[in-house]
C-alpha cells in the first residue's frame, strides 16, 4: 500500500513538473515570437529612417553596414532573452519530490 501511495506521489509530482515546464516553454516561445515580430517590423521602419539619415552624413557604402550592426545587436538581445530560461522553483521541487518518492519505492520493494 505504501508503494502505491509513493507511486501516486511521484506521478503527481511529475505531472506538476511537466505543467510548470510547459508553461515555461510557452512563455519562452512567446518571447521568441515577440522578438521575431519586433525584429521584422520595428527594425524595418528603423532601417528606412536610419538609411535616410545616414546617407547624408557618411559614404553610401557605410550606411547599410552600420544599420546591419545595429540590427544584429538588437536581434541578439531579444534572442538571448528568449534563450534565458531555467527551471522554476516549482519544477525543481516537483522533481525532488518525484525522485524521493521513487527512491522510497525502490527501498520499500527491497
Amino acid at each position: 500500500m505504501r508503494s502505491i501511495n509513493l507511486l501516486r506521489t511521484a506521478a503527481e509530482a511529475e505531472l506538476l513538473r511537466l505543467r510548470a515546464m510547459l508553461a515555461r516553454q510557452g512563455r519562452r516561445t512567446a518571447c521568441g515570437a515577440l522578438a521575431a515580430i519586433f525584429t521584422l517590423s520595428v527594425l524595418a521602419l528603423a532601417e528606412v529612417a536610419g538609411w535616410q539619415a545616414l546617407h547624408f552624413y557618411i559614404a553610401p557604402i557605410w550606411a547599410p553596414l552600420i544599420l546591419l550592426g545595429i540590427n544584429f545587436v538588437i536581434a541578439g538581445v531579444f534572442g538571448a532573452m528568449a534563450a534565458w530560461s531555467s527551471p522554476s522553483n516549482v519544477e525543481r521541487e516537483a522533481m525532488r519530490v518525484r525522485q524521493q518518492a521513487l527512491a522510497r519505492i525502490s527501498h520499500t520493494d527491497e
